[in-house]
């Protein structure tokens, strides 16, 4: 689709994320952007699937601050039900 050049896989591997020890996801530019929020979210859930679910021996810490403004959006507001639950069930925070 129209972000799709966001998900491709280039030679510089210098961006991966998985042995960050902290990453922030900041949404305030695109709090009003419907298309490019989706986008984050999905960016977003990889990042967790990438980092905090695959290594279950460190726990991880989702924290989502000041994003009531997107909780308008239907899918920002399944987003943060599907992570509330399935945190919860990875003994997650």
């Amino acid at each position: 689709g129209l972000y799709s050049f966001l998900f491709e896989i280039s030679e510089d591997q210098t961006y991966k994320i998985e042995d960050k020890r902290l990453i922030v996801f900041e949404l305030d530019e695109v709090k009003d952007n419907k298309e490019v929020l989706s986008v984050m979210l999905k960016l977003i859930k990889s990042a967790i699937q990438r980092t905090i679910w695959k290594n279950r021996a460190e726990k991880g810490i989702i924290l989502f601050d000041e994003f009531a403004k997107q909780l308008k959006f239907e899918n920002v507001l399944e987003s943060v039900e599907f992570y509330y639950q399935a945190i919860r069930k990875q003994n997650g925070a």
